[in-house]
């Protein structure tokens, strides 16, 4: 490995080093994985997002059944917030 000095804000160097803590890594191996991580993104990779499938479901379900789940399943809910 190549060392090298960088200089960063107060605000990033508090972060890099809270996310190091949290992960327990080094300071150094946080500051590698973000930068291979960019580096992979600029070159055409494809992100991870972890909150694909968050919200699935065994039953179909869009937009546009919205108002209707909403009044077979929030009925109640909706009426008693209005005092009804």
């Amino acid at each position: 490995m190549k060392r090298t000095t960088i200089t960063l804000s107060e605000a990033l160097s508090d972060e890099i080093a809270l996310r190091a803590r949290l992960k327990r890594k080094s300071v150094s191996e946080v500051i590698r994985d973000i930068l291979e991580r960019a580096i992979e993104l600029d070159q055409g990779a494809t992100r991870d997002l972890p909150f694909i499938g968050i919200g699935e479901s065994s039953e179909p379900f869009d937009a546009a059944d919205l108002d209707k789940y909403l009044e077979e399943h929030w009925a109640a809910d909706i009426e008693k917030s209005m005092g009804r």
